[in-house]
C-alpha cells in the first residue's frame, strides 16, 4: 500500500481478471505461432527432400543429354541423319527403299473363321 492507503497501479491488474485473460491470450498467440513454425519447418524439410530427388533426377537427365549431343556432333551422325531424314547419299552409293507392301494372303496361313457357341451347338445336334 502506498501513503493514501491505497494498493499500488501494477498491485491491482495483476490480481484483475481482464490482466489474466490478456496473458493468456498472448500466451496462447505465442504457444500457437511457435507451433505453427514448427509444422512450417517440418513442410520444409520434406519438401526439399524430394526437390533433392528431382535434382538428382534432372543431373541425370542432364549428363544423358549431353552424352547424345556430343554423340550427335560427330561427322558419322551427321552423315546417318543426312541419309535418314534428307535422303542424302554419297556419290556412287546406291540407295534401297523399302515400301511397306500389303500382305501376301497366299503366304500367311489364315485360321478358320470362328464360330460362335449357339452355331457350334446347332452344328452339334444337326450331326446327330
Amino acid at each position: 500500500m502506498n501513503q493514501y492507503g491505497k494498493k499500488p497501479f501494477f498491485g491491482r491488474i495483476k490480481k484483475s481478471l481482464i490482466f489474466h485473460i490478456v496473458l493468456a491470450g498472448l500466451a496462447g498467440a505465442l504457444f500457437y505461432g511457435f507451433v505453427h513454425i514448427l509444422l512450417q519447418a517440418a513442410f520444409l524439410y520434406r519438401a526439399s527432400d524430394s526437390v533433392d530427388q528431382n535434382i538428382r533426377a534432372l543431373s541425370q537427365k542432364k549428363g544423358e543429354l549431353e552424352a547424345s549431343i556430343k554423340e550427335l556432333e560427330t561427322n558419322e551422325a551427321l552423315e546417318r541423319n543426312a541419309k535418314e531424314s534428307l535422303g542424302l547419299k554419297k556419290p556412287g552409293e546406291e540407295v534401297v527403299v523399302v515400301v511397306p507392301g500389303k500382305k501376301n494372303s497366299e503366304n500367311v496361313l489364315s485360321p478358320e473363321p470362328r464360330t460362335g457357341v449357339w452355331e457350334r451347338i446347332k452344328q452339334f445336334l444337326l450331326s446327330l
